[in-house]
């Protein structure tokens, strides 16, 4: 089962290292050939393997040119829509999300329970909301507000970076919250802590947030949990100095102080960090592309030092 879940997340991956696995067709799944469907896959991690092995995705259909419905589809093992999922495969439950740019994230629980986020807009400000989906497909009214949570900040703009699940039953959220007016300037990075039933977990840093410093603030984009719960998170900033990216791993210590692991410079002035994420071992994995084709894949321990025993010093580049 783990294997089938690494070959999805290697499909839907900036690239894969072809080379190193032995693919082959499962002539069982939609008799052996491309499943294509009418719809398009909103969220960067927006497929998820059941435990049974069926399978959800996020979706949006689009209605026109400013309008479209979020939809999370169930596929049985053999590519067919599931008719037992809410009603023919396709769940189209009402959202609060905005209907065309809602900048979807979703994880999925042990449970088999789905949780979507979302963002909505009004005027300069906006909230993000999630809205957790039961095995069945129906919202779980066990959380928060009839299955939907909001999330606010003193009336600025949020973007989220990234919705991970945290021990199985809990979410982390990294999210933006900033507004600019004349005179006026406010930007602010913030992790928190979801319970299962939509619940600000107060034993997460201060009442379940914790507020970057606001060195750290702009733009942090992506975190990635360690095995034992360890968090980090990965900051990228534009360096006027000598025009690129650099990018910057942190750790949130037991104390929530944030300390930096190490860094990685873009020499070549147009480097993107594509992934960032832990193994089974804690050992941190980082996926960088630049806009043409090369790629590169870092390793490092949980420490920050690079795994010397992956590929070249802890560094795989491919041309």
């Amino acid at each position: 089962m783990k294997y089938t879940l690494f070959l999805l997340t290697l499909l839907f991956s900036p690239f894969s290292m072809w080379g190193q696995y032995d693919f082959q067709v499962d002539s069982t799944f939609n008799g052996g050939v491309n499943l294509n469907l009418p719809f398009s896959i909103v969220a960067d991690e927006g497929i998820f393997l059941q435990t049974d092995g069926k399978i959800l995705v996020t979706a949006r259909r689009t209605i026109n040119a400013d309008s479209s419905i979020f939809l999370v589809l169930r596929l049985n093992t053999d590519g067919s829509l599931d008719s037992t999922y809410n009603h023919d495969g396709i769940n189209d439950t009402t959202t609060i999300f905005d209907t065309y740019n809602f900048g979807t994230e979703a994880v999925m629980l042990s449970d088999n329970h789905l949780v979507v986020l979302g963002n909505r807009g009004i005027g300069y400000t906006s909230e993000l909301y999630l809205q957790k989906y039961k095995a069945d497909g129906s919202l779980d009214n066990q959380f928060g507000l009839g299955g939907v949570l909001m999330i606010s900040e003193d009336s600025l703009w949020l973007s989220c970076r990234k919705l991970r699940s945290f021990n199985d039953t809990s979410m982390l959220v990294l999210y933006e919250a900033a507004y600019e007016g004349p005179g006026t300037f406010v930007r602010k990075t913030i992790l928190c802590k979801i319970n299962g039933n939509g619940q600000l977990d107060s034993s997460f840093a201060v009442n379940g947030k914790l507020v970057f410093p606001q060195a750290l603030s702009y733009p942090n984009f992506d975190v990635a949990l360690g095995p034992e719960g360890n968090i980090y998170v990965l900051r990228g900033s534009y360096s006027q100095a000598n025009g690129f990216n650099t990018y910057k791993v942190m750790q949130v210590n037991p104390d929530w102080s944030i300390s930096e692991l190490f860094g990685i410079p873009d020499s070549t002035g147009s480097f993107l960090v594509k992934q960032f994420s832990t193994d089974e071992d804690g050992k941190l994995i980082v996926w960088g592309s630049n806009y043409t084709s090369q790629a590169w894949v870092w390793r490092y321990l949980p420490s920050g030092i690079p795994d010397v025993s992956f590929a070249r010093n802890g560094l795989l580049e491919t041309k």
